[in-house]
This record gives structure tokens, sequence and C-alpha cells, in this order.
């Protein structure tokens, strides 16, 4: 799980709702998923961790990708 984005740039400390985008290496032999956030609900869920809450994620992934090819 992550609020912080790629890059420090566009919104960058202007709106704590919204979500930033975000990747993961595309075409890692480990292929796995993650969580975005916004800076907000990243204060939050940091609160209640710090309150000793439990918090579970759930997630239900359909994926798949091909190749393709782009020009320039």
């Amino acid at each position: 799980m992550s609020y912080a984005q790629n890059q420090k740039t566009a919104w960058w400390g202007e709106d704590e709702n919204l979500i930033r985008w975000g990747h993961l290496e595309t075409f890692s032999e480990h292929k796995t998923f993650g969580f975005m956030v916004s800076l907000k609900t990243a204060r939050g869920l940091r609160e209640r961790l710090a309150h000793g809450e439990k918090i579970r994620l759930h997630a239900v992934v359909k994926r798949g990708s091909t190749r393709g090819t782009m020009t320039w």
C-alpha cells in the first residue's frame, strides 16, 4: 500500500484527497499488485494502527497482459 506518487509534479501537495498514480515493475517474474490511497486515507490508517487496531485489506484481482508496440 502506498500514498506516494511516482513524480512530485502536477498536484504535489495541493489536495490530500487525491489518489496519485504509481506502478510496480510491469514484466517482473513475481506477479503482484498494490493499493494506492490518498494522503488523507494513509494518515487515517496510520492513526488507527498507532492505536493498536488491526486492519485487513481484501482484493480480488483479475489481470492480463499482452505485448504491444508503440510508434514514435
